[in-house]
C-alpha cells in the first residue's frame, strides 16, 4: 500500500504569495490586476495503491459544480461528482498520472473586466468560450508506481539488469550536461502552428507585422523549437567521503527566435532576453532540494504586447519523490517535465521521463493580465 499528500497549506500560500509578487511585475502592456482567485491553499489528493487498484481521493479543488474531470496517463477517462476516483485497470510496476481538474468562475468584477476588453466580439461568444474566459482552471495530480521499492532503487535495479537499452543523448546549444546524476526539469512553452496571426493588432493596434513564426509541434521533451525554455539540473556527488550529496543547482535558461511576416514574406526577427527567466530561493535541506522558477518573457518584436508567464515551485527529494506547483497564462502551450537523471553528460532513459504538467494553447488573448489563469498541484511518488 502507498500513499501520497499533496503539500500543506503553509506551503501553497507561501508560493501564492511569490505567485502574486511575480505577476504584479510582468506586465508591460496594462494595468496588472493578474493574480489567482481561488487559491489552492486547502487542496490535497491521496493515492492509495492496493493490489489490484489505485484509489484516488482530494479535496480543496475549486470546482464550480463538484463535477470533475479525471486524466489517467494524459486521456481523459470519466466525470466524477464528488471526490473519489478508484482506477481497477492496473498493472505491476506500471507508472500512472492521475489529473483532477476543476474549473471555477471568476467574480463577476474580474469578468466584466474580460467583456471590457473584448468590446463588441462578447456578443459572439460561445458557451465553450465563456468556460475558457471566465473560469480558473485548477489541475491537482499525483504520478505514482504500483511498487514498495522507491524510484531511484526500482530504476537502477531495472537498467542494470538490462544494459543493451540505448541511453538517449540529449542536445542543446547553451546546455552543459552535468556529469553527475540526479534529477533534470525542464520547463517550455511553444506555439504549436507553423506560423501566428499577430492577436495583438486589433487589440493593442500593434499591426506591424501580419503573422509571427510559430513552433510547428506538439508536446515533447525534446522539441527541438520553443518560445522560451528552462533546464534546472538537481545532481549529487556520489564519490565523496561525506556521502551523498547536493551540488549547487545547474539553471540554464534560454528563448526561441521570433520572426514577423507582412505578406507572407519575413520582415524582422528577434530574440527575448534569456534574463527573463531566473530561480530564486534555493534551499538544500537534508534530504531535498527546492527552488523557484520565474518567467516574464515577452515578443521582441512587439515590446508592448503581454508577457508570457508562468511560475512554478519544485521540491525534490533524493528517493526521487518530488512536489511541485505552479500557475502559469493559457497561452502558448506549456509543458514541465521530472526526468531521472542518470549523468554521464546527457544521458536519460526514455521510461524514466515524467510528465508533470502540460496544457495546450487556449487563444493568445489569454496572455492578458485580467484573463484566469491555469493553477497546478502535482505530486510525484513513484
Amino acid at each position: 500500500m502507498h500513499t501520497s499528500t499533496l503539500k500543506d497549506e503553509q506551503q501553497i500560500a507561501k508560493e501564492l504569495e511569490a505567485n502574486e509578487d511575480m505577476f504584479s511585475k510582468s506586465s508591460k502592456s496594462t494595468a496588472n490586476t493578474s493574480k489567482v482567485h481561488h487559491e489552492m491553499v486547502n487542496s490535497n489528493i491521496n493515492t492509495v495503491v492496493g493490489s489490484d487498484h489505485i484509489k484516488i481521493t482530494w479535496s480543496g479543488v475549486p470546482d464550480e459544480d463538484g463535477v470533475y474531470e479525471i486524466h489517467r496517463n494524459g486521456k481523459k477517462v470519466v466525470n466524477v461528482e464528488g471526490n473519489t476516483y478508484i482506477d481497477k485497470n492496473i498493472k505491476e510496476n506500471e507508472v500512472y498520472q492521475y489529473n483532477v481538474i476543476g474549473r471555477k468562475k471568476l467574480p463577476e468584477e474580474e469578468i466584466n473586466k474580460i467583456k471590457e476588453a473584448l468590446g463588441k466580439k462578447v456578443k459572439d461568444i460561445s458557451e465553450e468560450q465563456q468556460e475558457m474566459l471566465f473560469y480558473e482552471k485548477k489541475v491537482a495530480g499525483t504520478v505514482i508506481r504500483s511498487s514498495t521499492e522507491t524510484a531511484v532503487e526500482f530504476r537502477f535495479d531495472k537498467h542494470k539488469n538490462n544494459n543493451k537499452k540505448s541511453i538517449s543523448k540529449a542536445s542543446s546549444s547553451n546546455v552543459n550536461w552535468p556529469v553527475d546524476p540526479g534529477f533534470w526539469l525542464r520547463y517550455s512553452t511553444f506555439i504549436p502552428m507553423d506560423k501566428a496571426p499577430n492577436p495583438f493588432c486589433e487589440l493593442l493596434n500593434l499591426c506591424g507585422y501580419e503573422e509571427f513564426s510559430g513552433d510547428n509541434r506538439s508536446f515533447d521533451l525534446m522539441g527541438t523549437s520553443y518560445r522560451t525554455r528552462t533546464d534546472a539540473f538537481i545532481t549529487y556527488n556520489v564519490g565523496g567521503s561525506g556521502g551523498i550529496t547536493p551540488n549547487e543547482i545547474e539553471f540554464y535558461p534560454q528563448t526561441g527566435i521570433t520572426k514577423g511576416y507582412r505578406n507572407g514574406e519575413e520582415v524582422d526577427e528577434g530574440k527575448a532576453p534569456e534574463s527573463d527567466m531566473e530561480i530564486r530561493n534555493v534551499e538544500y535541506g537534508d534530504n531535498y532540494v527546492y527552488h523557484r522558477m520565474f518567467m516574464a518573457s515577452g515578443n521582441p518584436l512587439l515590446p508592448l504586447a503581454p508577457d508570457i508567464d508562468a511560475f512554478y515551485y519544485a521540491k525534490v527529494f533524493q528517493d526521487g519523490r518530488g512536489e511541485f506547483y505552479g500557475v502559469h497564462d493559457q497561452a502558448p502551450s506549456h509543458e514541465f517535465y521530472f526526468v531521472l537523471y542518470w549523468g554521464g553528460g546527457g544521458g536519460f532513459w526514455e521510461e524514466d521521463i515524467i510528465e508533470v504538467h502540460t496544457q495546450e494553447h487556449v487563444d493568445f488573448f489569454m496572455l492578458f493580465p485580467f484573463t484566469p489563469k491555469t493553477e497546478f498541484n502535482v505530486n510525484v511518488s513513484l
